[in-house]
């Protein structure tokens, strides 16, 4: 016990050294946010014990997310005849159902059955693993990822936003290690790393936007992917009320679109 204590604490001291050398290096760069990077520390700081915790357990976070693939496989063998994605009665069925947001990414990826997924932002990996399981269930498709480890940005009304990883953590660190063969991860910032992909893959079935949250990149990416997806291909987006990009973008499009606990999905 001793010795796991010990474990925690270096951790946790190592990824506030992470947190406050990053963070630094974001206020040098963005001096206009010094309202917001206050403002996000009063916060987290009040908040601390559970802001650490996420950031830096990662044991107990690994066996319970594993034991949700299979419970989420289990839900859609039991609900998926009376699933149909065109029709909003089947998001509301699903929103009683489904505990996690990134759960409904397996049901549709089930239900598509893509070749070809993309995605930006990794993290931890949740979103990944249940795209990869189904890709994995379905037997056929490929996972393309790009992520951009211990990113700051402010989105909305300038709030100051986070994404990190636990000390000696890859990105994609709860993602099965064998579901990783459907997977191909390349670690960059989207500007550069996006338009160089698509380029390579050409077609895309969904597209999922998961990385920085403000309209300039969640815009940037839906234009990017949209004409290399076919008829009936789906772009999919997280946290689509942190900004009115994907809102703005479907009306745009004049495509049909559901929002399903804050991700957006657009149907071409």
């Amino acid at each position: 016990m001793q010795n796991n204590s010990l474990e925690y604490l270096k951790r946790t001291a190592l990824w506030f050294y992470l947190l406050l050398k990053s963070l630094l290096a974001y206020w040098i760069g963005h001096p206009q946010n010094t309202v917001s990077i206050f403002r996000f520390l009063i916060k987290k700081l009040i908040y601390i014990p559970k802001f650490t915790k996420r950031n830096v357990m990662t044991e107990s976070q690994k066996y319970n997310y594993e034991e949700n693939l299979e419970t989420t496989k289990n839900i859609y063998n039991k609900y998926a005849p009376k699933v149909n994605f065109k029709n909003r009665s089947s998001y509301k069925l699903l929103k009683k159902i489904l505990k996690d947001k990134e759960q409904i990414l397996y049901f549709l990826v089930r239900k598509y059955k893509p070749t070809v997924v993309l995605e930006t932002g990794v993290a931890a990996g949740v979103s990944s693993g249940f795209i990869l399981q189904a890709l994995n269930d379905n037997k056929k498709g490929s996972l393309y990822s790009i992520d951009l480890p211990f990113q700051w940005y402010t989105y909305g009304n300038n709030e100051l936003h986070l994404d990190s990883l636990p000390p000696g953590q890859n990105s994609g660190y709860l993602v099965p290690n064998k579901l990783r063969n459907r997977w191909r991860l390349t670690l960059g910032d989207t500007y550069q790393e996006l338009p160089k992909l698509v380029k390579k893959l050409r077609k895309i079935n969904i597209f999922f936007h998961d990385s920085e949250h403000t309209f300039k990149t969640m815009t940037f990416e839906y234009n990017q992917t949209w004409s290399h997806l076919p008829k009936k291909g789906l772009l999919l987006s997280d946290d689509v009320n942190f900004t009115t990009a994907f809102n703005k973008f479907v009306r745009g499009k004049k495509v049909k679109y559901f929002v399903f606990k804050k991700i957006g999905i657009a149907i071409k």
